[in-house]
């Protein structure tokens, strides 16, 4: 839906990057800079220069997955002073136990995104037990779409 309706999509997968885990360094949170040396910094000035976000995460555990922890751990040094403030987001959660379970892994999101202080202007919820099963889910994936374009559409009516 994004591509869709115009925007340029840089699509991150954190998999790929092989984030190293938060060493709990808690001083990053006021001299704000991760002292973990890996690829992860290089998506810091990527997610600046980004006009908006989507951040996607299966469920795991009525939670986000390992490496969206991660992601979210990492992104610390950047709340104080919110480095992000006010950039838009969009959020998807799928999960396998139930849409209850699915709703707290959007929860989770929420609040990191509370804490980065970005605003989440909307998300779509899923739940599907197999890989590639919410591919079978042609309802769920036109919700995905129309949401994507409507994320798009909203941007676009904001930068005039």
């Amino acid at each position: 839906g994004c591509k869709k309706s115009g925007a340029n999509v840089n699509l991150i997968l954190l998999r790929k990057v092989n984030p190293t885990p938060c060493c709990g360094w808690s001083d990053c949170y006021y001299k704000n800079y991760c002292i973990v040396k890996d690829e992860f910094h290089k998506l810091y000035s990527e997610l600046g220069k980004a006009d908006a976000w989507v951040l996607a995460s299966p469920t795991y555990f009525d939670n986000v997955s390992t490496y969206m922890k991660i992601f979210i751990d990492r992104m610390n040094p950047y709340c104080k002073p919110p480095s992000y403030k006010g950039k838009k987001i969009f959020l998807l959660c799928v999960g396998g136990a139930s849409i209850r379970s699915t709703k707290r892994c959007e929860r989770a999101l929420k609040r990191f995104c509370f804490h980065l202080q970005v605003k989440v202007v909307g998300s779509v919820l899923a739940v599907a037990d197999h890989e590639k099963e919410i591919l079978k889910d042609k309802k769920k994936l036109k919700e995905c779409v129309e949401a994507g374009s409507s994320f798009v559409n909203k941007l676009k009516r904001k930068d005039k």
